[in-house]
């Protein structure tokens, strides 16, 4: 016979009475007596000291589902040993540097300075006269054994910032030599060939052209040689 007894176990059942709590319910009747059989039972569940990882070593279990994981949670509660070997994202600030910029305006500033003190260092050198010791121009007839003619020969001196200057004439093509120097050797001037339309610009102040075989700049002593055709040039001592 079925004892009606609260919270027993009868016939491989769980039985409560009446007034317990419950929404799936099934009626066993016996001796006139109701049981009812709870069939709303909860799931079962474990509680464990450690979080449960899955075997990936991706997601955690909250009790209800599976969570992913991210990298914080792994390496700051060391869930699992088996995620020692899994690769690890290390992301580096890249830092930009200027550097290059900084050697590249280094040098130009070195380069303005170095010009300057050059310039400095010259004007310096140009705060005294130079004396002309020679300074001939000789023309000679191309094609012919005639005599060399001298149509500059100028012994004087050039104060700073000024210069003389040989206007000729050739009415044919000559050969040309100039020799040139200067009494000390601690200064140095232009010596320069123009023709008459490019020493106008230079005594203006523009820039001007020079015939290159009959010209050398910072010079202190010079011997030079070249021809030129028919036309009007100027031979020019420049002390800068």
């Amino acid at each position: 016979m079925m004892e009606s007894i609260n919270g027993m176990v009868l016939n491989g059942y769980r039985l409560i009475n009446s007034n317990s709590i419950c929404q799936s319910l099934i009626c066993y009747r016996t001796h006139k007596s109701c049981w009812r059989l709870n069939l709303n039972l909860k799931p079962l569940r474990i509680y464990v000291s450690g979080p449960i990882i899955s075997p990936d070593g991706t997601k955690i279990w909250n009790g209800v589902s599976w969570v992913p994981l991210n990298q914080n949670q792994i390496y700051q509660q060391g869930l699992n040993t088996n995620l020692q070997n899994m690769p690890r994202v290390v992301t580096i600030q890249n830092k930009s540097s200027n550097a290059p910029v900084y050697i590249i305006v280094g040098i130009i500033c070195l380069v303005v300075i170095l010009a300057g003190l050059e310039y400095t260092l010259r004007a310096s050198e140009r705060n005294d006269a130079v004396f002309v010791s020679e300074f001939i121009v000789e023309k000679e007839f191309l094609g012919s054994e005639s005599e060399e003619i001298t149509v500059c020969n100028k012994v004087r001196y050039i104060d700073p910032g000024s210069y003389i200057a040989c206007e000729v004439s050739l009415d044919n093509d000559y050969y040309i030599e100039i020799s040139f120097s200067l009494e000390s050797n601690n200064q140095n001037v232009n010596l320069m060939t123009m023709r008459v339309e490019e020493y106008q610009k230079f005594v203006n102040g523009e820039d001007a052209e020079y015939i290159e075989t009959l010209s050398e700049l910072y010079t202190t002593n010079s011997e030079l040689e070249g021809s030129l055709s028919s036309g009007d040039y100027v031979f020019i001592v420049h002390n800068f």
